[in-house]
């Protein structure tokens, strides 16, 4: 006879064990196949506006000082008589320059102290939501830009070293540029 209860007790215990295994397992089940109807992204994404964030606005090394460009313009004091200026030449030409499918932009730096102007290229490679600045190039000083185009995912820079090259048209040199792990390096082509 006790063997029998003993029985009784391990039977109704293995029916709510089946039977609690069965609601966690019918649980798990609606909830798998609900996460898929579930938009997460949707519901915790925060959402800037591309259309307010500019390229021409970064923080950039130029002439080995850390320089940050709001509406392409920024001055810094390096003493009390030397002051730096940098300005963007033009606006930024727009093209894919990564492969991501997104809009990136490059554009002209000058970098002028005293009567030397320095000329550098700039890039903003853009992200979901912004633009990320890269390093920036150095193309020479006191040189007459002539034209900055973005070819196949290359920069391509012409510019002229004097301005009588500019008005005879002659010794335009070129320059090409890639981004690598979001660097503007210089290639040959």
């Amino acid at each position: 006879m006790k063997r029998n209860k003993f029985d009784q007790i391990l039977n109704s215990v293995g029916i709510v064990i089946i039977f609690v295994i069965a609601f966690f397992a019918i649980g798990f089940y609606w909830y798998y196949t609900q996460v898929d109807k579930i938009d997460y992204f949707g519901v915790s994404t925060v959402v800037f506006p591309v259309s307010n964030i500019s390229p021409l606005d970064g923080k950039y090394l130029i002439n080995g000082d850390n320089f940050i460009l709001s509406n392409g313009k920024a001055q810094k004091s390096l003493s009390s008589d030397v002051k730096v200026f940098i300005n963007t030449s033009g606006v930024p030409v727009f093209g894919n320059l990564n492969d991501d499918k997104l809009t990136d932009a490059v554009f002209v730096v000058t970098y002028s102290l005293g009567n030397n102007v320095s000329y550098y290229i700039a890039a903003a490679i853009r992200n979901s939501y912004s633009y990320v600045s890269t390093n920036t190039v150095f193309l020479g000083d006191n040189i007459f830009q002539n034209n900055i185009s973005i070819d196949n995912g290359f920069v391509v820079e012409k510019y002229y070293s004097n301005k009588d090259d500019l008005e005879n048209g002659r010794n335009e040199k070129t320059v090409y540029l890639n981004v690598l792990d979001n660097s503007l390096v210089q290639v040959i082509k």
